[in-house]
């Protein structure tokens, strides 16, 4: 069965909504009305799941009652819509291909959505896209006993290939944003040696410098098919798997003859996720500033210019120091006033240098 040339106009209408931003909430809000409207369904659900939390949805909902998803977490053994979607990626299935209509009647979503007043007697719905590490799908909902015919099925199959596109863009841009925050609000300045974890444990992203220490410090042999040492896999993973919280949790550290590499863990939240942040620094050859610098600087300031030429970034030493990152800040520009230094890299440079 060929699409009309007038279906065929409002298909292209609807790829060229989905084609027109990298914001997925903004895509769907866009897509799904003229969707439904050509396809005469009544609601329209798109699931994608949360970085790192693969059996966890964000909704991106059109018009569905905000009670249907606040319950979904107890109904989700019973969504018989995901069970079946995910043995059929990419496959448009109907209610009928899903489950019997005795089953779907007596079922807890079905029981759910009937009791908040939204009826849904119909469903078609397709897996988007599914792997280890994210998955999302469409449904569509009609509350009249009014099955999704052939027709509709061929609709929406046309337009399945650009909706994937879509999200998949959407996540790949929204990801690459979040991790260019996170290691901006990290990395103070280039060298800094950190590895950024979603909270599941897997890892997101490294600076250039964590990959060279861990390479100074870990043998070819002792490393993962992770890139971690199988020692440092572990303790994230033990780390990843604590109750979320503020407290920061216990340090690791490998300890040989020629000193010890350190590494810190802190937890940070950005755009609502929570991220592990691991922070690796060699004890060895430390470097301290030029006796000089005592008679210029408070005791204070001293204690965090020694922390600054070791390159550690405002948030580790306001931690180290037991005070307030604005407070680390003040010190900062007070001791690059006093030093006649306009950025930490000349700071460091000048400590090299024992310049006073």
């Amino acid at each position: 069965m060929s699409l009309s040339v007038d279906v065929r106009r409002r298909v292209d209408d609807i790829r060229d909504a989905l084609a027109s931003s990298l914001d997925i909430r903004e895509v769907i809000g866009l897509a799904s009305p003229l969707l439904l409207q050509l396809i005469k369904a009544d609601y329209a659900a798109l699931g994608v799941t949360r970085p790192g939390q693969p059996g966890e949805f964000d909704w991106i909902v059109t018009e569905m009652p905000a009670p249907f998803f606040e319950a979904y977490p107890h109904m989700a053994p019973h969504d018989f819509v995901l069970h079946s979607v995910l043995t059929a990626p990419n496959r448009v299935l109907r209610d009928s291909e899903m489950i019997e209509r005795r089953a779907l009647e007596s079922n807890v979503m079905y029981r759910h959505a009937q009791d908040i007043g939204m009826a849904l007697e119909h469903v078609m719905s397709t897996m988007l896209h599914v792997d280890g590490d994210w998955s999302s799908g469409l449904s569509l909902y009609r509350g009249k006993r009014a099955p999704f015919s052939d027709g509709d099925r061929q609709v929406l199959e046309s337009i399945v290939p650009a909706l994937t596109h879509a999200v998949r863009n959407c996540r790949l841009f929204a990801t690459t944003a979040q991790r260019a925050r996170v290691l901006e609000d990290l990395v103070a300045r280039e060298g800094l040696a950190c590895i950024v974890f979603v909270q599941s444990g897997r890892e997101l992203s490294r600076t250039g410098a964590a990959t060279a220490t861990l390479s100074r410090w870990f043998s070819s042999v002792e490393m993962g098919a992770d890139h971690l040492p199988s020692a440092l896999s572990d303790q994230v993973r033990r780390w990843a798997a604590e109750p979320a919280h503020d407290v920061t949790p216990s340090t690791w550290e490998r300890k040989t003859p020629n000193g010890n590499l350190l590494v810190r863990p802190y937890w940070l939240t950005d755009g609502g996720e929570r991220y592990l942040v691991v922070i690796l620094k060699e004890s060895t050859d430390d470097p301290l500033p030029p006796p000089e610098w005592r008679g210029r600087l408070t005791e204070r300031e001293h204690e965090v210019a020694t922390r600054l030429i070791r390159g550690w970034d405002n948030r580790l030493i306001a931690h180290e120091l037991g005070c307030a990152q604005e407070t680390v800040k003040k010190h900062v520009a007070s001791i690059f006033d006093k030093l006649g230094a306009d950025r930490r890299g000349q700071l460091i440079l000048r400590a090299s240098r024992g310049v006073h």
